[in-house]
C-alpha cells in the first residue's frame, strides 16, 4: 500500500522501513527494555498486581 511520508509528503510504501526520498523512518521499530529498568518496570507490575489482588479479596471477604 502506498501512503504519504510523514515528514516530507512524498509517496512511499507501507512496507518500506524508511522514505527513499528524505531517509525518515516509516515504522517503529519496538525495542524490549532491558537491564535495570526491566527489573524495576517487572517489580513495580508484580506490585501493583498483588495490591489489586489484596484489594479484591478484602472487599469479597468484608
Amino acid at each position: 500500500m502506498i501512503q504519504d511520508c510523514s515528514a516530507c509528503g512524498d509517496k512511499v510504501s507501507s512496507e518500506a522501513t524508511i522514505c527513499p526520498h528524505c531517509g525518515h523512518p516509516n515504522k517503529y521499530e519496538w525495542k524490549p527494555v532491558s537491564g535495570f529498568f526491566a527489573v524495576i518496570n517487572t517489580l513495580i507490575g508484580f506490585g501493583l498486581f498483588f495490591f489489586v489482588l489484596i484489594m479484591i479479596i478484602i472487599v469479597i471477604f468484608s
